[in-house]
């Protein structure tokens, strides 16, 4: 049986053994080289100026909208993305909600994302959180449901007009997002696809403008649709 003297040193050796583990993994750069150039060389300030200056077409297939619309955008959502800091500059509003549109446009990895605006993968992460939180906020007044059968018949009135669709109260859309499994959750979210996944889905009126939506839905509905039904 190990004396007393023998059990301490080894508890000394655990504990050194340890320190040196966590001290090979502790962060050794405050901002890595690659990032500090990001306002010379990431895509914000280099690529998504020049389309918007000259070419406005691919600016649109960049982000899915034109920038005027892009500007609208950011006026509406900008006081909820901006942020303070003490230590170094924070990310713009303008930034946040280009990374945050283009991730929603391409469906891109974040790592990707990452990559392309020069920023740290934890930072597009966080940034991706709180700018749909912002656009949710935002937004969300812009979403009018119809209250009132004449409502409903000025929206079939316009299908008819505008698109020759006859007796038709609103155009249908949706998408799985593909996600992990939440804990202790079964087969809630599991689709007909194989994957797990949640549902977002929304009505548009004959004008483009939404008239539902549903975020949230479990993705073993084995239709879109089924999740307006549970609206």
């Amino acid at each position: 049986m190990a004396s007393k003297e023998e059990r301490k040193l080894a508890i000394l050796l655990l504990l050194r053994q340890r320190r040196k583990r966590r001290n090979k993994y502790k962060k050794r750069f405050w901002i890595k080289d690659i990032l500090k150039r990001r306002k010379e060389l990431e895509e914000y300030h280099r690529l998504i100026q020049e389309m918007r200056l000259n070419d406005p077409e691919s600016f649109y297939q960049y982000f899915r909208m034109t920038p005027s619309r892009f500007d609208l955008l950011l006026g509406l959502v900008g006081p909820y993305l901006k942020k303070n800091s003490l230590y170094r500059e924070p990310v713009s509003p303008e930034e946040r909600l280009a990374v945050t549109l283009r991730f929603l446009a391409t469906g891109d990895s974040q790592q990707s994302i990452a990559f392309s605006f020069r920023l740290g993968h934890a930072t597009v992460t966080k940034i991706l959180e709180e700018s749909s939180e912002a656009l949710w906020s935002a937004l969300q007044q812009f979403i009018k449901p119809p209250t009132t059968t004449s409502e409903w018949e000025k929206i079939a009135t316009d299908f008819w007009q505008l698109w020759n669709f006859p007796m038709c109260c609103g155009a249908i859309d949706g998408k799985h997002v593909v996600m992990q499994c939440p804990s202790r959750d079964g087969s809630s979210f599991f689709n007909y696809k194989g994957t797990h996944s949640t549902v977002l889905l929304a009505v548009c009126d004959a004008r483009y403008l939404f008239t539902l939506v549903e975020i949230g839905s479990s993705g073993r509905n084995q239709s879109l649709k089924q999740s307006l039904i549970d609206v």
